[in-house]
């Protein structure tokens, strides 16, 4: 879309806005729908940043004092990973392959809400979590980090295999000579938690893969 059309589009909303009576609600599932969009890295900044100015034009700036500190912690959060990357290449620490990126959130700001069950994060990623945290604590003396799992998402390079060892690549595959094929998946973290339990069997009983991603299981398993 233009700009042109993004303004257009966004005085048709404001007109709408207008005839609401709980402007509450509205601002309550708005700020919901805006933290997936900024968590996911779905948003269109500019565009959310025009639809907050009328809002706050509109209702005053106690309306959307909320909205705006969860920007302002989105551009925190980038130079605080910034200050994080540069910290891990002078100690030399490549988190065991871990690929982090952290957005530190504050409290009152973002709709978060308790999990409905805990999580058990796989250890490489929660290793990559815990020296994010020692930094960060370093740094900012005297505040608390909470990792709310539910929240968060990840990127799995996956390898699948051929069904059997007889089994060949269709012709033309990119996959090469073995037949594996390489993918990327964007999952959730309980999602995670899952997949990555197959790195250590082939095969799990339903009971027993739901026990060990909430609660993890000990190496006998």
């Amino acid at each position: 879309m233009t700009e042109q059309e993004i303004e257009a589009v966004l005085d048709r909303c404001m007109i709408l806005f207008r005839y609401l009576q709980e402007k509450d609600v509205f601002e309550r599932y708005y700020k919901q729908h805006l933290a997936k969009r900024l968590l996911f890295n779905k948003s269109a900044s500019d565009a959310e940043k025009n639809m907050i100015s009328r809002l706050k034009t509109e209702c005053g700036c106690q309306f959307t004092t909320k909205l705006e500190g969860m920007f302002k912690d989105m551009v925190l959060s980038n130079s605080t990973m910034d200050d994080f990357r540069n910290h891990l290449q002078k100690t030399v620490n490549t988190l065991d392959g871990v690929d982090l990126s952290v957005r530190v959130l504050t409290t009152g700001c973002w709709p978060v809400h308790a999990p409905p069950v805990n999580c058990n994060i796989p250890s490489q990623a929660l290793r990559a979590f815990e020296c994010f945290k020692r930094f960060y604590i370093n740094a900012h003396t005297g505040r608390q980090l909470t990792l709310q799992s539910h929240m968060g998402f990840a990127d799995l390079h996956a390898q699948f295999y051929p069904g059997s060892a007889k089994e060949q690549p269709n012709e033309g595959a990119s996959a090469g000579s073995s037949g594996i094929k390489k993918h990327i998946l964007q999952v959730t973290s309980f999602q995670m938690c899952i997949l990555m339990l197959f790195n250590r069997r082939d095969a799990w009983n339903f009971e027993v893969l739901s026990i060990s991603a909430l609660r993890g299981l000990d190496d006998s398993f």
